[in-house]
């Protein structure tokens, strides 16, 4: 198992056994949407944690009931990230992180804000929440936490 794939299982592993009981058939709450990035490789250094070697799409799926899933382009996720009432800049998004450092497996809850991209690579200002700060990451896998998007993109509609 590659370990993208491996440290993508733990991630979403970790939010099923932490995740709030709900409903299979409750429609009544918005749909919501957690994102999915992955690089060749973090860095961390001064609370800024920087992914290289992103691709130019973000995963992105629903909560259940929903369950869609797809891919926005980065430069929506970005426009996402600072529209609406309940935007991740008005309430920076939790996320769980995993990937290789100095050969063993790191796991750990963060809340990012700031958003930048170039070309590929992000970086994010990172406030580590629980686990260990890390210089390096290899493979790394982050999960960030929902957010209400169906009026901000027309995903997975359009």
């Amino acid at each position: 198992m590659s370990a993208k794939l491996f440290g993508a299982v733990a991630v979403l592993g970790v939010m099923a056994l932490t995740a709030t009981a709900q409903s299979s058939d409750d429609t009544s709450k918005p749909e919501s949407y957690l994102f999915i990035e992955t690089a060749d490789r973090a860095t961390l250094s001064e609370g800024t944690m920087t992914l290289h070697g992103v691709s130019p799409g973000v995963p992105v799926f629903a909560d259940r009931p929903y369950r869609h899933a797809g891919q926005i382009s980065r430069a929506d996720f970005l426009k996402a990230w600072s529209s609406g009432q309940d935007s991740f800049e008005a309430d920076p998004p939790n996320v769980a992180i995993t990937g290789q450092s100095e050969g063993k497996q790191v796991v750990l809850i963060a809340e990012i804000k700031q958003p930048k991209a170039d070309g590929d690579w992000v970086s994010y200002e990172v406030n580590i929440l629980e686990g260990s700060e890390f210089s390096e990451l290899n493979s790394p896998v982050m999960v960030i936490d929902d957010n209400i998007i169906q009026d901000i993109l027309c995903w997975p509609y359009c």
